[in-house]
C-alpha cells in the first residue's frame, strides 16, 4: 500500500485529485460523483434502458421518441438563471432538485410500465414522466456547472478529464459487463425482472452522486446584472467570441447525435449483438485511456483545442464509415475494428470537446452563459436525433443502394456522419484562427504545462 501511495503522490494526478488542498478535495468529490453517474447512466440509459422498454412493447420509434423528450424539456433552462440567481447560496435547492430528478426519472420510469397496461397509455405516461424529470434537470443543473467549474483549473484540466474518463469508465464498465453476462443468460420475464432490479439498484447509487455533488464549497456568484428571460439570450449573444466557439460545438453535437437515438435498438434487434459483447467492447476503452492520455494532452498543448479537435474528427471518420457495413454475420469483427479506432482517438475528442465551454466563458453571469450552453447542447442533440429518427421512420425497412452495397436506415446515418465531419473540419480551423484561441492557448500552456496523466 505504501508503494502505491508513494507512486500516486509522485504522479501528475496527485495535483488533480488529493485531500491536501481545497480544490484537490473538491475535484476528488466530483470524481466520485462522476463514477456514480457513470454507473447510474449505464443501467438507466443505453442498452439496458432500451431492453427494459422493449420488454414492455415499446418499439424502436417509441424508444427514439423518449430519447428526444429530454432535449425538448431543455427549453426550460432559459428560466434557470432567473430562479437560481435569486439564491446567494444554492446547495440545499440544488440537492433537493437532484433528488427529485432521480426519483422521477429512475423510479417513475421503472414502475409506470408495470402499473399502466395499455401500450398507448404506457407511452403517454412515459413521455410525461421523462418530460417532468428533465424539466427539473433543465431548471437546476446549470447551477451545478456554475458551482463546480471553478475547481477545474486550466493547469489540471486535461489530467482531470483523463482521470474522470478512465476511472468512471472502468468502474461502470465492470458492473455493466457482469450485468450483461447475467442478462444474456436469461430470457422472457426473468430478464425483465433483472432489468427492473438493476434500475432499482441504480437509484441507490444515484444517492451517492447527490451526496458528492453537494460536497465542494460554494463560490461567490458574480453578476453584472439581474438575469431576465431576455438577458439569458442577450448576454451570450453580445459575446461574439463565445458564439463562434458555440457554433463549432453546436454543429459537432448535431452531427454526433444523428444515430444516437436509434443505434442501441438497431444493435440489439437488427444486428443481434449480445449485451455481454456490447459491454465488453465498451469496457475495452479503459485499456486505451492511460496509453493515449499523454499523447492527446500533448497534442492539445502543442496545437491548441481547435487544431486538435479538427485532427481527432478526421481520425474518427473511418469508424463511422465502417459502422455502416455491420451485419449480424460480421458484427464481431466490424465492431472490434470500430472500437479500436474509437478507443485510440476518443480521449482526444473528450479533452477537446469538453474544453470548448471553458475557452470563452467570462467570470460574470456564468449561470446565464451555462444555461444558454445547456439549452444549445440539448437543442442541437434534439436536432441530430430528430433527423435520425425521421430517416429511420421514413426509410422503414427500405434500403439505399450505393456502389453495389445496400444500406438500411441506420447505416445511412453512419455514412452521413462520416461525410459531415469531414465538412466540419474547415470550419473548426477557421474559428480557431478567427478567435485566436489556439495561439493564446498554446502560448499559455507552454509556460504552465499540463498534466499528461498518470506516469
Amino acid at each position: 500500500m505504501k508503494w502505491i501511495r508513494d507512486r500516486y503522490r509522485a504522479s501528475s494526478w496527485y495535483a488533480v485529485f488529493n485531500f491536501k488542498d481545497g480544490h484537490g478535495r473538491s475535484r476528488s468529490c466530483l470524481l466520485f460523483a462522476s463514477i456514480a453517474q457513470a454507473v447510474v447512466n449505464g443501467f438507466t440509459t443505453g442498452f439496458f434502458y432500451s431492453g427494459y422498454l422493449a420488454g414492455y412493447g415499446i418499439d424502436i420509434v417509441g424508444i427514439s421518441v423518449l430519447t428526444l423528450i429530454p432535449h425538448i424539456a431543455s427549453l426550460f433552462s432559459l428560466l434557470s438563471p432567473m430562479i437560481l440567481e435569486r439564491f446567494p447560496r444554492r446547495r440545499g435547492l440544488l440537492t433537493g432538485a437532484r433528488i427529485a430528478y432521480y426519483t422521477v426519472n429512475i423510479l417513475g420510469m421503472t414502475f409506470l410500465p408495470m402499473v399502466v397496461q395499455g401500450r398507448v397509455g404506457r407511452m403517454v405516461g412515459l413521455v410525461v414522466i421523462v418530460f417532468i424529470a428533465n424539466v427539473i434537470d433543465a431548471l437546476f443543473s446549470p447551477g451545478y456547472s456554475a458551482w463546480h467549474m471553478i475547481y477545474v483549473d486550466p493547469e489540471v484540466r486535461s489530467g482531470y478529464f483523463t482521470a474522470s474518463n478512465l476511472i468512471s469508465n472502468a468502474a461502470s464498465g465492470v458492473f455493466l459487463v457482469v450485468a450483461g453476462l447475467v442478462t444474456d443468460g436469461m430470457q422472457g420475464q426473468s430478464r425483465q425482472n433483472l432489468l427492473l432490479a438493476l434500475r432499482c439498484a441504480s437509484f441507490a447509487v444515484a444517492v451517492l452522486d447527490v451526496y458528492f455533488m453537494q460536497k465542494p464549497p460554494e463560490p461567490e456568484y458574480r453578476l453584472s446584472e439581474r438575469p431576465s428571460l431576455l438577458s439569458v439570450l442577450r448576454i451570450p449573444f453580445s459575446n461574439s467570441r463565445f458564439l463562434l466557439v458555440m457554433l463549432v460545438y453546436s454543429l459537432y453535437t448535431v452531427i454526433s447525435n444523428l444515430q444516437s437515438s436509434v443505434i442501441v435498438t438497431w444493435l440489439l434487434e437488427s444486428v443481434k449483438v449480445s449485451y455481454t459483447y456490447i459491454n465488453t467492447v465498451n469496457l475495452s476503452y479503459v485499456l486505451f485511456i492511460l496509453p493515449t492520455s499523454a499523447l492527446w494532452a500533448g497534442v492539445k498543448r502543442r496545437l491548441g483545442t481547435f487544431r486538435a479537435l479538427a485532427l481527432v474528427e478526421l481520425l474518427m471518420v473511418p469508424s463511422y464509415a465502417i459502422h455502416a457495413f455491420m451485419t449480424p454475420a460480421n458484427y464481431f469483427w466490424v465492431m472490434a475494428g470500430v472500437k479500436l479506432i474509437q478507443n485510440t482517438v476518443n480521449l482526444g475528442v473528450v479533452i477537446t470537446v469538453s474544453n470548448l465551454i471553458y475557452l470563452a466563458l467570462p467570470d460574470e453571469n456564468k449561470t446565464s452563459y451555462l444555461s444558454f450552453y445547456q439549452l444549445l447542447s440539448h437543442l442541437c442533440a434534439l436536432t441530430g436525433m430528430g433527423i435520425g429518427t425521421w430517416v429511420v421512420s421514413a426509410m422503414g425497412g427500405g434500403t439505399l443502394d450505393l456502389a453495389g452495397f445496400s444500406f438500411g436506415s441506420v447505416p445511412v446515418l453512419f455514412l452521413s456522419q462520416s461525410m459531415l465531419f469531414i465538412l466540419l473540419v474547415p470550419l473548426i480551423r477557421w474559428v480557431g484562427v478567427k478567435t485566436g484561441i489556439d495561439d493564446r492557448e498554446v502560448t499559455a500552456l507552454g509556460v504552465r504545462g499540463t498534466p499528461a496523466g498518470l506516469r
